[in-house]
C-alpha cells in the first residue's frame, strides 16, 4: 500500500471514529446494576479463579476497601474503573471487569 493511500486510510478512519467516541458517554449504573455485577463478579472469581498462593475468597474484602468510589460511581466507566482498582489489591493485572461494549470488540 502506499505510504500516501495508507494516510488518507488512516485519517478516514480517525474521522469516522472521533465524532462518536465524543458524542457517547458511559451509560449511568445504578445501584441494583451495581450489586448485580459485583455479586456475579465475587461468584465467578471465587468459584474459578485460581493462582497459586492467591485467596480469592478476599474478593469482598477487597471491594469493601473501594466501596466509597463505587457507590460514588455512576457511569460504567466510573464503576468498572473503581471494581478494577479493588481488584488490582491481588497483585496482578489478568482479572478485570470490562464493559460488555470491549468485551464485544476483543
Amino acid at each position: 500500500m502506499k505510504f500516501s493511500t495508507l494516510i488518507t486510510t488512516a485519517a478516514l478512519a480517525v474521522s469516522l471514529i472521533a465524532p462518536r467516541a465524543i458524542a457517547q458517554d458511559s451509560p449511568k449504573m445504578d445501584s441494583a446494576a451495581k450489586k448485580k455485577v459485583i455479586e456475579t463478579m465475587s461468584t465467578l472469581i471465587t468459584k474459578y479463579a485460581y493462582v497459586p498462593g492467591v485467596d480469592f475468597n478476599r474478593i469482598s474484602t477487597l471491594l469493601d476497601k473501594e466501596k466509597e468510589k463505587i457507590d460514588k460511581a455512576q457511569t460504567e466507566d466510573d464503576f468498572s474503573n473503581a471494581v478494577n482498582e479493588a481488584l488490582q489489591q491481588f497483585g496482578f493485572s489478568h482479572i478485570v471487569l470490562m464493559k460488555p461494549e470491549a468485551v464485544q470488540s476483543e
